[in-house]
């Protein structure tokens, strides 16, 4: 795939286009009025040079990313595109229409892929002359699998939601309850996690800890293993290769003692300011500790996973036990060092560290005592 066709200018459409771009595709953002596609275009250029003003993107990479990307107002002048996916208001009329449209202009072997969440397919994919190419972006069956045996294997699409009701891990549970409200967890999941690469996503830290992989796909069928450190590359950059789709992160259980905090500014639906989570395997005696929103990437700290692996085979693998005063303030002050925060409107770097330091000697505390 090399062109990618979005349909819709609004919120999700213009992300999905922005996330294209910087991936490496040629994406047309089309709408059907001038002003909405102009306001979509405009909202991505903030985007872009906001992360540029903070130094999360180069100039010459927003610059690059901005040329491969244009808008339309009408589907002829996306005919080139590989790709079609809609993100439209949830009409079923007005979905049938844009897919009318884009089969008409489009080449034959283009795949049209719609965002429904509540619109059989089926419907929509009969509304116009090769069904065969359409397909619902929520309804691949593999993106939904969530499987907790020996190894958990968690699709993509699985929501926060699901995550709550299935995953026995305390740290991937605590993670997934912080995120949103209870109408973004029925509808936002991992993959989106792992596709952004934000380093305030809150999952991610809990990966990076439990030492999991993430599965990608190509179109080929060719399928990659890579570790949360090798997936990451910077915010809203990954590993990703063109024609590759993120289709799970599958870790090894690893027991009750782990933990996971977060502080942000309120108390629920909030950006972390920083976040972390320690994993503590106390039958494979693994100690993993992972760091977020306080460095362009996840950050391990990997003197204070081998300080507390001390802790742990001094005190007994199989037993709890009360790290002393020192122990934590060491533990707390090498996972402080470990971070690599900036100054930013949601906290200073200064304030990161402090904060990142307190949330580690809480999390040893829990997971110490913890059996």
């Amino acid at each position: 795939m090399k062109t990618l066709v979005v349909v819709g200018a609004g919120q999700m459409g213009a992300g999905i286009a922005q996330v294209a771009v910087q991936s490496g595709l040629s994406v047309v953002l089309l709408d059907v009025a001038a002003d909405f596609v102009q306001k979509g275009l405009s909202g991505i250029r903030a985007q872009m040079d906001r992360a540029v003003g903070k130094g999360k993107m180069r100039a010459e990479d927003a610059q690059a990313a901005l040329g491969r990307l244009k808008g339309a107002t009408s589907a002829q002048e996306a005919a080139d595109a590989d790709f079609a996916i809609e993100a439209v208001t949830e009409n079923e009329a007005v979905k049938k229409k844009v897919f009318q449209d884009l089969a008409r202009a489009l080449k034959p072997e283009a795949i049209l892929a719609t965002n429904t969440s509540s619109i059989p397919i089926t419907r929509i994919a009969a509304s116009v002359e090769r069904p065969e190419r359409v397909m619902a972006l929520r309804r691949v069956e593999e993106l939904h699998e969530l499987t907790v045996n020996r190894r958990v294997r968690c699709g993509a699409g699985v929501t926060y939601t699901r995550l709550l009701e299935a995953v026995r891990d305390p740290a991937m549970v605590q993670a997934a309850r912080t995120v949103g409200s209870p109408q973004i967890r029925n509808a936002g999941t991992l993959g989106g996690n792992l596709g952004t690469c934000s380093p305030a996503g809150d999952t991610l830290p809990v990966l990076a800890a439990l030492d999991a992989e993430v599965v990608v796909r190509s179109a080929a069928g060719a399928e990659r293993r890579l570790n949360l450190g090798e997936w990451m590359r910077g915010p809203k950059k990954s590993a990703r290769r063109p024609e590759e789709l993120v289709v799970a992160a599958e870790w090894d259980p690893a027991g009750s003692s782990q933990a996971f905090l977060k502080a942000g500014t309120r108390n629920a639906m909030v950006i972390a300011v920083a976040n972390l989570a320690l994993v503590v395997d106390r039958v494979r005696r693994r100690v993993g500790l992972a760091m977020g929103s306080v460095g362009p990437t996840i950050l391990r700290a990997q003197a204070a996973e081998d300080f507390a692996r001390g802790l742990f085979e001094d005190a007994g693998w199989e037993q709890p036990h009360r790290p002393s005063p020192a122990a934590a303030e060491r533990f707390g002050g090498l996972c402080a060092e470990a971070a690599a925060p900036i100054d930013d409107v949601r906290g200073t770097a200064a304030y990161r560290r402090h904060v990142v330091a307190v949330m580690a000697r809480r999390a040893l505390a829990r997971t110490a005592a913890a059996v």
